[in-house]
């Protein structure tokens, strides 16, 4: 189901860069998996948005499941965190920036339309299936030799091709230069185009994005070429799920699987903010070393390390200035409260996170969860930026948009995440 925006938007994504649409280089599209068994069923919905406002992403999941017949526990809402798409929800740590723009509620309203019209034309067709969890290695650009894993749940007529493949990755979809004025889904586009043409048009093609590292993937731009990594990545990628689809001793499973979903809600705490004075200063000098840096750097990694910086420094003095004017707590009322969300699908395990977490807590679910256990985000909302651990955050680690919930957010979350796979595996 194809959402791109018709007319020109403003575009979301990249702090201090005022960005609107001049075209669009491949559609935004929202992509449904419906299964159902005798031992439940689930909708998986993938949107190639950036992230959504919790509370539109709570009533459209509520509106999909009443037309479905589902519990809203089996009804998963995940957006791909694409950075060349429109404005979906308010991003306070933006206010004043010239990247900052209001979603348009006439936009949302249209996605809510079309989703749920997709999501029940998928509910209505059903078919005996297997499925089987496996996964790949992506070794490009600053990847290191350990790569990016990739985890993959397929599914497939039975002995017949697979039609649906749920490919989850922790490469964020921000790899078309910042400069891009086109909307675009970023490399999920490529990778649902070359995945179709290695395994079938007919595959639904799923991609979601997993936390992923402090220092994003990173690939040399070809000269006049804005999307050259995007394709690029987007065809490593489906080629690696292609290959190890085609692996014969892939266990897929049929009969009746298990497919099941749990939700928990956790109250996730403020960041303790500076005073406006030291956040106004401390900005002021980080600003001041990125300028001078600009004309003398010649290491681009310590450049992009003091950019960073700055802009979670700018995010921070936003904050700070809503609280000196009491309106911060009002702001983040709806941000407060947050969801885990985790579906079964038989041997696979989706973990569904807010917002943008740390890698370091998808690796804490991950040692303390089956071995077929994916962890996605963002889903069912936001925590208005970036979260790192403690540890992370002493070891003087930064992001572009820090968000004003606490590090310790991620700590209230995971053991959440960790009991929803438990009891599920139970089932």
């Amino acid at each position: 189901m194809d959402i791109t925006p018709r007319a020109p938007v403003p575009l979301m994504g990249h702090p201090g860069v005022r960005r609107v649409s001049t075209g669009v280089h491949d559609p935004l599209m929202a992509t449904v998996l419906h299964l159902r068994s005798g031992r439940g069923g689930i909708i998986l919905v993938v949107l190639d948005l950036y992230w959504l406002d919790p509370l539109f992403s709570q009533a459209l999941r509520k509106h999909i499941a009443k037309d479905t017949a589902l519990s809203e526990d089996n009804v998963l809402i995940a957006c791909t965190h694409t950075h060349s798409g429109p404005v979906t929800d308010r991003v306070f740590g933006c206010l004043g920036d010239p990247s900052y723009a209001e979603p348009d509620p006439a936009y949302l309203g249209q996605v809510r339309e079309q989703v749920v019209a997709a999501a029940a034309r998928a509910a209505a067709t059903t078919t005996s299936v297997e499925i089987v969890c496996t996964g790949t290695t992506i070794r490009q650009g600053n990847a290191g030799t350990d790569g990016y894993p990739v985890d993959i749940l397929a599914v497939r007529t039975i002995g017949g091709p697979v039609f649906a493949a749920v490919v989850v990755s922790p490469i964020y979809p921000r790899l078309a230069d910042p400069s891009v004025t086109e909307i675009s889904a970023d490399y999920p586009d490529k990778l649902r185009q070359a995945l179709q043409a290695a395994v079938g048009e007919a595959c639904t093609v799923l991609s979601l994005t997993a936390p992923c590292s402090d220092l994003p993937l990173v690939l040399p731009m070809r000269e006049g070429e804005p999307f050259s990594a995007v394709d690029e990545i987007g065809g490593v990628v489906a080629s690696g799920v292609a290959e190890a689809l085609k692996n014969p001793s892939l266990g897929w499973v049929g009969g009746d699987p298990v497919l099941a979903g749990k939700r928990a809600t956790a109250h996730v705490p403020r960041r303790i903010l500076p005073t406006l004075w030291d956040a106004k200063t401390r900005w002021a000098e980080l600003r001041a070393q990125y300028a001078g840096m600009l004309s003398t750097a010649d290491d681009p990694g310590a450049l992009e390390m003091a950019r960073r910086k700055t802009l979670e420094s700018n995010s921070i003095l936003k904050y700070a200035l809503a609280e000196q004017n009491g309106k911060l707590d009002g702001m983040l009322g709806p941000y407060r409260t947050q969801e885990v969300q985790v579906l079964r699908l038989h041997e696979g395990y989706l973990v569904g996170l807010p917002g943008m977490l740390s890698a370091a807590y998808a690796e804490t679910i991950r040692r303390e969860s089956p071995k077929h256990t994916c962890i996605v985000q963002p889903v069912n909302g936001s925590l208005q930026g970036y979260v790192l651990t403690p540890a992370e955050v002493d070891a003087g680690h930064s992001i572009r948009l820090a968000s004003p919930f606490a590090p310790q957010a991620g700590d209230k979350l995971v053991p959440h995440a960790v009991s929803l796979v438990r009891k599920l595996a139970e089932m």
